[in-house]
């Protein structure tokens, strides 16, 4: 389910509720409990798991940290573009802002980049400013944990 998640981002209520429906019959699978009473939310803290859609998202968020520090083989400028600083500093925005589409057809807007740059662009200055990966992993997990 999360080999890739990156680049096939589902965003429609069904195919959430497809890959969800999936996962929940997984769990019952890996536990061995077949059984109607099991709970799956049981099964969840049993296996001290998040649920898809944050790991999904935190996924992406990784991708993007090594996509802007140019981990990749990959012209970094073709994807993505800084944001212009501001004129005045401002608590809700973080100096690593990247520049955000603008999108009118969902299936654009509910795409990696449109979603995952919102995304970056909300986070703290003090996660984005990490040089380190695993710094910057940890500080992701750090609200959820």
């Amino acid at each position: 389910l999360e080999y890739a998640d990156v680049v096939w981002d589902i965003f429609t209520a069904s195919n959430i509720n497809s890959i969800k429906k999936v996962q929940r019959k997984s769990f019952h699978f890996i536990y061995n409990k077949h059984s109607r009473t099991d709970s799956v939310t049981e099964l969840y803290a049993i296996a001290v798991l998040q649920p898809l859609e944050l790991r999904r998202r935190i996924n992406m968020l990784k991708f993007l940290f090594n996509l802007s520090h140019e981990r990749f083989n990959l012209d970094k400028n073709s994807y993505i573009s800084r944001r212009p600083p501001p004129r005045y500093p401002s608590r809700t925005q973080n100096v690593m802002a990247l520049g955000e589409h603008c999108c009118r057809v969902d299936m654009l807007k509910f795409s990696f980049f449109p979603r995952t740059v919102h995304d970056w662009n909300s986070l703290p200055n003090e996660d984005v400013t990490q040089a380190e990966y695993a710094l910057f992993v940890r500080k992701l997990y750090r609200p959820f944990s």
